[in-house]
């Protein structure tokens, strides 16, 4: 960060850069076009080395961008004349592919009995930071809260219709493997962009989920951006307090992509959507 302030102005895209796609250790970036891509590189190269820092680990779509980089700091060989050859690299919790610019997850079989604690065990290893797992993920926490509410020790085997439904679960875990997540998220150029926002909730739980809307000359395109859950608690509420709950969590879910994008995007508009009368009278 330090770095970032001392080279805003002569390093201005890195400087941007650092503060906005930095993650722990890794930078993660996304550029509209080759050229502006590349001067990122070299922005990035120049302000780290003035620091005493040496990027390693490059990767990129583009075979251009790595032409200049060292065979030994790049994150491995990679052929763009088979792009189709599947050859991943870890990020952030996610399976990326360059060669086709898509992201994909990694699940472990899980051969261990079903007890309350390789059930929290298993479900900590799916990491999901933008919520696409949201319904894989509500099931397990819910399933989580069931056993918490039933009293079981840590190593107490659950009855039989917990068991049913985890091992259900557990054989058709791997199929998230064959899930693709393609990019990109922006279009690079549309006239105009809205952000829209939907909330539900069950008696089990409540969530949101965002997605923008993009207008241009090739028509309307949608994609997804996020979504989150969260389930009822224990204490039992009123469907009615529960859709108020879904619109809060969907307020504070806008409220943070708004902030996270405002550097990126203009929106025309934003839409919070929901089908409960109450929340909407509530919000009147």
């Amino acid at each position: 960060m330090q770095l970032a302030e001392e080279g805003k102005d002569k390093f201005p895209l890195a400087s941007k850069g650092l503060v906005s796609d930095l993650y722990i250790d890794d930078i993660v970036s996304s550029i509209p076009n080759l050229h502006e891509a590349k001067q990122l590189q070299s922005e990035l190269i120049a302000c780290m080395q003035s620091g005493g820092f040496e990027l390693r680990k490059w990767s990129a779509i583009h075979p251009s961008l790595l032409g200049n980089i060292l065979s030994g700091h790049r994150q491995q060989h990679f052929s763009f004349s088979m792009p189709k050859k599947i050859s991943f690299i870890k990020i952030l919790g996610l399976k990326w592919n360059p060669g086709c610019d898509s992201f994909s997850y990694t699940v472990e079989s899980l051969d261990h009995p079903c007890t309350k604690r390789t059930i929290l065990s298993s479900v900590a290893r799916v990491f999901d930071s933008l919520g696409i797992l949201a319904p894989l993920t509500f099931f397990t926490k819910h399933l989580i809260q069931h056993l918490w509410s039933m009293g079981l020790d840590w190593d107490q085997v659950p009855p039989i219709d917990v068991l049913e439904k985890w091992e259900k679960y557990r054989a058709e875990l791997p199929l998230i493997s064959n899930l693709s997540i393609t990019g990109p998220l922006c279009e690079e150029t549309f006239l105009k962009c809205e952000l829209h926002g939907f909330a539900d909730s069950s008696e089990k739980g409540y969530a949101a989920v965002i997605y923008f809307r993009y207008l241009s000359k090739n028509g309307i395109k949608v994609t997804f951006v996020c979504a989150k859950s969260k389930i009822a608690p224990l204490k039992r509420l009123s469907l009615s307090r529960l859709e108020l709950c879904a619109a809060v969590l969907l307020a504070r879910l806008t409220s943070f992509i708004l902030n996270t994008y405002s550097s990126k995007l203009h929106f025309s508009k934003g839409i919070a959507w929901s089908d409960s009368t109450t929340v909407l009278d509530c919000i009147k």
